[in-house]
């Protein structure tokens, strides 16, 4: 399943190598991925149900939250009502400097949405050395300024996330992370033993990369609103 998911992070690098840092179109190919799994998985796991799951392909959804609505990347419609939502993100440039808005970001939007009780997930894809570049004009790619480089204090927040004992509204479920290697000839998951993280660490990133875990404890949250 990660190599079906690394072939869409290729195609969406290659997408936005070609159109330019702000075009949309390069989240067609990974919004495509995860629409097509999300509607087979919940589809297998709620028969009988009417199932569907909008994103850019067909129409992208704002979803009522608690406290103000949101449009979604991926949104799951059981019956004709929103069941679940996927938040997904593609950083390929300029991470470091915008992480943290990133992350207190994501904590705010699943709280909204969660306390709606729709299930609300997040999958992020990050390079392990993203590119810091130039302001351009318009569409175009700015001039690569420098090679950053992802540290362990940059995962830990998602790791602390992730092991968090109870359940709270703030945290996405399930909860995705992969890092790459940014290759115009093909993505690689990127090794990560170089980062001083403990084995244990170690472990919780290779679960949270593993999008089989993630569509499958997707369809599960789905299905627990789905009958409320």
């Amino acid at each position: 399943m990660n190599d079906l998911l690394l072939n869409a992070i290729g195609e969406s690098y290659r997408i936005y190598l070609s159109h330019g840092a702000r075009s949309s179109a390069k989240l067609a190919a990974l919004h495509g991925f995860f629409h097509d799994e999300v509607e087979k998985i919940v589809a297998r796991d709620l028969p009988g149900r009417k199932i569907q799951v909008h994103s850019d392909r067909n129409r992208e959804l704002t979803v009522d939250g608690s406290m103000y609505p949101k449009r979604v990347d991926v949104a799951v419609e059981v019956d004709g009502e929103v069941a679940g939502a996927i938040s997904l993100k593609f950083v390929v440039t300029n991470y470091k400097q915008n992480a943290n808005n990133y992350f207190e970001h994501l904590l705010g939007e699943t709280a909204n949405i969660r306390s709606a009780d729709i299930a609300y997930a997040s999958f992020s894809v990050i390079p392990l050395q993203p590119e810091y570049l130039s302001k351009a004009a318009g569409n175009a790619r700015g001039a690569v300024v420098r090679k950053e480089q992802l540290t362990r204090e940059n995962l830990m927040k998602y790791v602390n996330l992730s092991r968090i004992s109870t359940d709270p509204p703030f945290r996405p479920s399930p909860l995705g992370l992969l890092i790459v290697d940014l290759d115009k000839r093909g993505i690689t998951q990127a090794n990560l033993s170089s980062l001083g993280l403990s084995a244990d660490e170690l472990k919780t990133m290779r679960v949270l990369a593993d999008v089989g875990r993630f569509f499958s404890e997707f369809s599960s949250e789905v299905s627990k609103a789905a009958s409320r």
